[in-house]
């Protein structure tokens, strides 16, 4: 009884943090140019400031690459839009 209870009240809020944790992860930048070796395990992130140097900045490439990078994340939110906005205001509506 206690998970046909509790489960339907908490999947919003549960997939929502998971959609939060991605987000927070995906941005990581620091943690990974620290720990990553070499340049083929390093994330899209690591990937983009190699496009700054000392003397030039490859505009296009940084864009290019950003607009690739992005859509992993517009597909998770498309899917879990609804999960995230009901975990938000889950909360607020008492």
């Amino acid at each position: 009884a206690l998970i046909y209870v509790i489960g339907p009240l908490a999947r919003a809020g549960v997939i929502a943090i998971f959609a939060f944790a991605f987000l927070r992860t995906w941005n990581e930048f620091m943690f990974a140019m620290i720990l990553t070796k070499g340049p083929e395990r390093a994330p899209i992130s690591v990937g983009l400031a190699s496009f700054f140097t000392s003397y030039n900045v490859h505009w296009n490439a940084i864009m290019a690459t950003t607009g690739l990078s992005i859509i992993p994340l517009m597909i998770i939110f498309i899917f879990l839009q609804r999960y995230i906005i009901s975990g938000i205001t889950g909360g607020a509506v008492k």
